[in-house]
């Protein structure tokens, strides 16, 4: 459902709609979308489900904090698969605009950069990976020239939201590791 969700034809129409939600929040400085926190959540069974969805969304606070966690959790060949799973799903088209994402937009470089670099650590063999920590960097060096140039810098922060779910996810995982099993 997860895969499907993010990359089937029949939701093509609803993710088109909700990435528009998603921007309009973001230009107009508002919380995100209930929708997209309610997806968050009930996704948080299956961390890399989730860690997907977080990066479709541009939530890469969000991103940075599964992967980060993920690293730390006990690393079953299941979950592996899953993560290789979900590299082949960045390379796939409904990821291009993430991957525009890595050349340019400094307001979203800095967590980008972090769940990027988290991914990297969860997976160090995977060549894709490796190359967009590359462009990343590339973009990295680029913008620091540029804003120096024009004085700028500003990255955005985790909502309030993000960071609660973040710490039940936490929590559940303490009590409960049964979200090892899923499957993306």
């Amino acid at each position: 459902l997860n895969r499907g969700l993010v990359t089937g034809p029949e939701t093509k129409a609803f993710r088109a709609w909700l990435q528009l939600e998603v921007r309009r929040c973001e230009q107009k400085g508002e919380l995100r979308p209930e929708l997209q926190m309610v997806l968050m959540e009930a996704w948080m069974v299956c961390p890399v489900s989730s860690l997907a969805l977080s990066f479709w969304l541009n939530e890469f606070e969000f991103a940075a904090g599964l992967a980060t966690r993920l690293a730390t959790a006990p690393r079953t060949d299941e979950i592996e698969a899953q993560l290789k799973d979900f590299v082949e799903l960045l390379e796939s088209p409904v990821f291009s605009e993430l991957r525009l994402q890595m050349l340019g937009a400094l307001q979203h470089r800095s967590a980008l950069l972090r769940a990027m670099l988290q991914l990297g650590a969860l997976l160090p063999k995977e060549k894709c990976i490796q190359g967009r920590l590359q462009v990343l960097e590339t973009g990295v060096l680029l913008d620091r020239v540029t804003a120096k140039a024009k004085g700028t810098g500003p990255f955005r922060e985790c909502c309030k939201q993000a960071q609660d779910l973040l710490e039940r996810f936490d929590e559940v995982c303490e009590r409960d590791h049964r979200w090892k099993d899923c499957i993306l």
